[in-house]
């Protein structure tokens, strides 16, 4: 139900932010990654003349440019982001934009240590999380070191993932935007080492959980001020791409009592504020849990999650502004995400030359309620704006 709020939100993000706040009543400004970002063509983009563009030219800038654009209203206006390099941002600045800004954050340790995969690798061991046998890079990491104490098959994930996959690693690897390197021996070891170092000296090597992508589940969750947790929903990757390693492009809802009771006490033990997502995969041999990741930023989930219905970022501006929670008692397990352009090519790409979909397959599970990553009915603008561009593009490089 829609409400009425008073206290403006500025959104640093792209379309799915803006998808979550569309038709709250929420009063919002959005900075988007670029000035020709699909999310200017909404019906609900509201510009300042900033986007994330002018964040990665000139960072200072872009921060003096923001304190003005919050003192220019009546009171502190909430902020909202989803992006890694935005997250990184606020973590530096994050004293000064508290004067000027509403946001739900952990302690700054917790904070920079969830974004930090070398230094999550100790706050884990620090809380006793249960996560995949891991090294951190040093100059002495070598495969036999590897070998010796995680074993194959393993795993190379870099620090961060800016320009991450432009790397010549990923290129060699397929090119194709896994997230990570896979070694199943010695040489493969060998030639992953080899070129994530190349694209830089902080990465972490951990043992393979056993399963596929489909093995891995998220639990989302927002904690309040008061540090109680508000609502929270499990999630299941359904297919990436690449299907191994990749980014999601087929996600759905579901309901685990075990994801959620771990979920819970993950949040509790790091003293969790604001937005949360953790990755669980599920080794399919023991069928233990284990952590892959946190996130402390909104994600493309909770564009789901909103429509499934639990609005986390209006849960989160209600507290944030002193408004009473009206958090629902439940959300549909039946919804799905789809980016339908990154499916398809997983589809043609991996998951049909290697066997594991059928074009019957394919097609029929997507025959299930589902919400677009970009198009959506009353609001077609931007999903039509970049079919055109990537249509120009094609018939561009057949000239």
């Amino acid at each position: 139900m829609t409400a009425s709020f008073t206290t403006p939100a500025v959104v640093i993000g792209g379309l799915i932010l803006l998808r979550q706040l569309e038709g709250t009543g929420i009063p919002f400004v959005l900075i988007p990654r670029a000035p020709k970002d699909p999310s200017v063509y909404s019906r609900f983009y509201r510009g300042v003349g900033l986007t994330m563009e002018d964040l990665m030219e000139n960072e200072t800038l872009f921060l003096e440019r923001l304190i003005e654009l919050a003192k220019g209203y009546s009171e502190k206006p909430v902020l909202f982001f989803g992006d890694d390099w935005v997250l990184f941002f606020v973590i530096r600045h994050r004293e000064v934009l508290s004067e000027y800004f509403r946001f739900t954050m952990p302690e700054q340790r917790i904070l920079e240590e969830c974004s930090d995969k070398m230094a999550f690798a100790k706050l884990a061991q620090e809380y006793d999380l249960p996560v995949p046998k891991g090294l951190v890079e040093s100059p002495s990491l070598d495969c036999a070191q590897i070998e010796e104490q995680i074993g194959y098959p393993c795993v190379f994930k870099p620090d961060s993932h800016l320009g991450w996959f432009e790397s010549e690693a990923v290129k060699d690897a397929g090119d194709m935007p896994q997230k990570v390197l896979l070694a199943q021996n010695r040489e493969e070891c060998e030639h992953a080492l080899s070129g994530i170092r190349k694209f830089t000296e902080k990465f972490v090597v951990q043992e393979f959980i056993r399963g596929g992508e489909e093995e891995i589940y998220s639990f989302h969750t927002f904690v309040g001020r008061d540090g109680k947790p508000v609502a929270s929903y499990v999630g299941k990757k359904i297919r990436t791409y690449p299907s191994m390693g990749g980014e999601s492009s087929y996600v759905g809802l579901i309901r685990d009592d075990e994801v959620t009771r771990l979920g819970l006490e993950v949040a509790e033990k790091l003293g969790i504020r604001g937005v949360m997502k953790i990755d669980f995969k599920k080794d399919v041999d023991s069928g233990r849990y284990f952590v892959l990741e946190i996130n402390l930023r909104f994600t493309l989930w909770n564009h789901l999650g909103a429509r499934a219905g639990i609005n986390l970022a209006e849960l989160v501006y209600r507290d944030l502004c002193g408004l009473p929670m009206e958090v629902p008692g439940d959300y549909k397990d039946d919804l799905r995400w789809l980016h339908l352009g990154r499916d398809f090519r997983s589809f043609v790409k991996d998951y049909r030359p290697s066997g594991q979909l059928t074009t019957w397959q394919w097609l029929s599970s997507l025959m299930r309620p589902k919400v677009y990553a970009m198009f959506e009915w009353r609001d077609p603008m931007p999903f039509l704006v970049k079919t055109f561009d990537y249509m120009k593009h094609s018939i561009g490089k057949l000239k």
